[in-house]
C-alpha cells in the first residue's frame, strides 16, 4: 500500500501542473496497486478510484469517469457510513458530472446531499463545503431556477467575505453575480 500512495501523491503532482492525461494513467496503477494490497472494499481504494476519475472529468471524459465516482461512492458510504465527509466528496465528484452532462436534477440531489453531510459534520462554512455551494448553484440555475442560484451565490460571497476567505469558490461565486 504504501508504493501505492506514493505513486497516488506523484499522480497528484501532474493533476496540479495540468497533465491530466499522465495524472489518469498513474492513478489507474495506483487502483492496481490498492486491489491487490488492500483489496475493493478498502477506502483507500475509493481515494485512487476517485483520483482517477478527477482526473478523467479534467479530461471531459465524464462516461468513464462516472462509474469509477460511483464505484468510490459505494465503497465510502458502506465503510465510513453514509454521513462522513469523505462520502460527500464523492457525491461532489457525481454531482460535477452531473451537471458537465447538463443532468442538473441529479446534480442538485447530490450536492444538496453532500452539503447536508457537511453541514452535520463540519460546517456549510468550512472550505470543504464552499465548492459544493457553487455546484449546488451551478445545477439550479441549469434548471431555469436563476434566483434561487443567485441566493446561493449571495449566501457564499457572504462568508467569504465575512470570514476573508480567498479561495477559488469565492471568486466564481463573485463572477456569477
Amino acid at each position: 500500500p504504501n508504493v501505492g500512495m506514493a505513486l497516488g501523491n506523484y499522480a497528484n503532482l501532474f493533476w496540479e501542473r495540468g497533465d491530466y492525461q499522465r495524472s489518469y494513467e498513474l492513478n489507474l496503477e495506483v487502483v492496481e496497486i490498492l486491489e491487490a494490497s488492500l483489496g475493493k472494499d478498502h477506502p483507500a481504494y475509493a481515494m485512487a478510484l476517485d483520483n482517477a476519475g478527477g482526473a478523467l472529468v479534467s479530461l471531459e471524459r465524464y462516461e468513464e469517469a462516472e462509474p469509477l465516482v460511483v464505484r468510490a461512492l459505494e465503497i465510502r458510504e458502506r465503510q465510513l457510513g453514509e454521513s462522513h465527509p469523505e462520502v460527500a466528496r464523492s457525491l461532489s465528484a457525481v454531482g460535477r458530472i452531473a451537471n458537465e452532462r447538463d443532468q442538473h436534477p441529479k446534480a442538485e440531489k447530490s450536492f444538496a446531499r453532500a452539503l447536508k453531510i457537511m453541514e452535520d459534520t463540519v460546517g456549510l462554512d468550512h472550505r470543504d463545503a464552499l465548492p459544493l455551494r457553487i455546484g449546488l448553484a451551478v445545477a439550479v440555475q441549469g434548471q431555469g431556477r436563476g434566483a434561487h442560484a443567485r441566493r446561493i451565490y449571495e449566501e457564499l460571497v457572504e462568508v467569504c467575505d465575512r470570514d476573508e476567505l480567498d479561495h477559488a469558490p469565492c471568486a466564481e461565486a463573485r463572477a456569477a453575480l
